[in-house]
């Protein structure tokens, strides 16, 4: 079936703010340049027309989507059935607003998003599924491999889901043949597919946080591991947190950039909730919706579980996303900042990587010195005290010289004369000296190696202050006066900014709904709204971490509107100065 539809074409709408939404450029990128208006349905006629093959195919996705949709909503209550959807499904429109924000937030939201970790879990199921079958090794993983493509397109085939789903191809293919190598060659294989099949994909933000994300973990874990290491003893907690902690590095350019926030509780939100919401309430929620596919009442009981896993993540986004004081707001820095950020981040890291190898040379240098100096002459003082009386009496007397005694010279162990005398040490004709005293310059660690990397560390530190005073919100050296004439619409909205860094705002906006209310089928469950998603957003960009003082010049919706987002992370509120005329 097709339709014909009658209508005025427009242009979408711009983004109107610098630094806002600009949705006309949002559309181009998925190749939609002009919008249709109609009025009634009477502007649309259905006309018999055949249907391409590839678009039966995806419409049959479609369709699968929509019924995955219907049976969730009758495992789980309305609380739960939005949230589930999208950490199962990847389906995002029924997720409950306020649970958006508590986990954008605390940059939580990658797990609504159908990524690497999903991908691993289905894998992980079907690979299990062919062992149990007693399928060859091969054969499970070609029907792994088989069913990445109906995965990713039951998914809704988002960037990141692409991105998870070619890695996880091409890897089973390769690990088929026996030719798997190191994930970077996956990486760059899946971006190279991506880019020659939709270039604009590399403007996508989850194409660049997928992308960046990806390379750290498999760039920097190991090296993140090995620092970890010299606290942390336990080898979970360590893997642990040197993956949520890349993670928050690699991400957090971007995510200022785009998003202009960072909570301070992030690392630990991420730290803690992700393992349990990727390892136990996406599986229980795969599992009610395989068993309830085949009868409701079996999967109602993983439902059930997953329900109460649900009442913890959600208590837990709750009381960490209210922490205020640790929330932060960054201005949108420059793209010179994000490519120094990371050019930084990188040379630290590989700082670090050549001084875990160099600290590892040393200590196995000097294993070696030990075992050749023991090998060149065996001689353990305390045995030699224990089977000689007058070691024995020596060492009751406080003097630890029980040197062999054909290490002396002259009778005095601490003869400073040259060669390997110097040492206190004789060599027989049939031992070697030790490589390390025969070269000095073949010591790993000189003096001059040492102080390069004192040096280096003095100047990577004072890059990380530099880099983070240019932009970070305490210390902005910016200290120009603004004002900006925000367009919210029909209302007015206006920020000022002074020298000193106060920011006050006149008007906030507002939404006005006209004529009788829609309805029910019209409604939309997320509805626009100016200062959450106008107004807000727009602040973030400046800087704005809390506002001096709000201006309201008089109390008509299309003015006052937007005040009530502050309850969705919106800047500090003062109180309220109505001018009187």
């Amino acid at each position: 079936m097709s339709v014909e539809v009658a209508g005025e074409l427009k242009l979408p709408a711009d983004a109107g703010n610098f630094g806002g939404f600009d949705y006309r450029r949002y559309l181009n990128r998925q190749n939609i340049y002009w919008t249709v208006s109609v009025k009634g349905a009477d502007a649309v006629t259905r006309t018999e027309g055949r249907v391409p093959v590839t678009d039966r195919a995806l419409r049959w996705f479609d369709e699968s989507r929509e019924a995955i949709g219907r049976l969730t909503d009758r495992l789980y209550g309305k609380p739960d059935a939005g949230y589930m959807k999208g950490l199962v499904a990847g389906i995002s429109d029924d997720i409950d607003p306020d649970q958006y924000d508590d986990f954008s937030r605390l940059g939580l939201t990658h797990v609504l998003a159908i990524s690497g970790l999903h991908v691993a879990v289905v894998v992980y199921i079907l690979l299990m599924l062919g062992k149990f079958a007693r399928w060859t090794r091969e054969r499970s993983l070609a029907f792994a491999a088989s069913a990445m493509p109906v995965y990713m397109l039951l998914t809704g085939a988002s960037p990141s889901a692409v991105r998870a789903c070619l890695m996880s191809m091409i890897a089973l293919w390769l690990a088929r043949q026996g030719k798997l190598k190191d994930g970077l060659h996956l990486l760059a294989a899946s971006a190279l597919i991506m880019v020659v099949w939709r270039p604009s994909v590399v403007e996508d933000v989850s194409f660049q946080l997928s992308f960046i994300v990806t390379a750290g973990l498999l760039l920097c874990v190991p090296v993140m591991t090995e620092l970890l290491a010299l606290r942390i003893r336990s080898a979970f907690v360590r893997s642990s947190l040197a993956v949520a902690l890349t993670a928050q590095l690699f991400s957090f350019p971007v995510t200022a950039f785009y998003f202009h926030q960072l909570h301070l509780l992030s690392l630990l939100a991420n730290l803690v909730l992700v393992p349990f919401i990727s390892f136990v309430v996406m599986p229980l929620g795969m599992a009610a919706l395989a068993l309830g596919a085949i009868w409701l009442p079996i999967g109602l009981v993983p439902a059930k579980l997953a329900t109460l896993c649900n009442r913890a993540t959600f208590a837990a986004t709750e009381w960490l996303g209210s922490v205020k004081a640790l929330s932060t707001v960054w201005h949108q820095p420059s793209l010179l900042w994000v490519i120094c950020f990371y050019a930084l981040l990188l040379a630290t890291l590989a700082f670090a990587r050549r001084s875990l190898r160099l600290g590892a040379e040393q200590a196995a240098a000097a294993s070696a010195v030990a075992e050749q100096l023991a090998a060149a002459d065996p001689f353990d003082p305390a045995e030699r005290a224990n089977r000689i009386a007058a070691y024995a009496e020596g060492a009751r007397g406080g003097s630890d010289w029980t040197e062999p005694l054909h290490g002396r010279r002259n009778g005095n162990p601490d003869s400073d004369a040259s060669g390997s005398a110097s040492a206190g040490w004789r060599f027989g004709p049939g031992s070697t000296m030790p490589t390390a005293f025969q070269d000095p310059a073949a010591m790993k660690f000189p003096l001059k190696t040492r102080r390069g990397r004192q040096l280096s560390a003095a100047l990577l530190a004072l890059s990380w202050l530099a880099t983070l005073a240019w932009e970070a919100p305490p210390v902005r050296l910016d200290r120009t006066a603004a004002v900006s004439f925000l367009d919210v619409g029909q209302g007015d909205s206006i920020l000022i900014t002074t020298g000193s860094g106060r920011h006050v705002l006149v008007d906030a906006g507002g939404t006005v709904a006209f004529g009788a209310p829609k309805e029910p089928w019209r409604l939309r469950k997320d509805p626009y709204e100016v200062g959450r998603k106008t107004l807000v957003p727009l602040l973030k960009q400046r800087g704005v971490r809390r506002l001096d003082a709000l201006v309201l010049t008089h109390l008509d919706a299309d003015h006052i509107g937007g005040r009530p987002c502050h309850n969705s992370g919106a800047p500090g509120w003062p109180d309220i100065v109505q001018r009187n005329d």
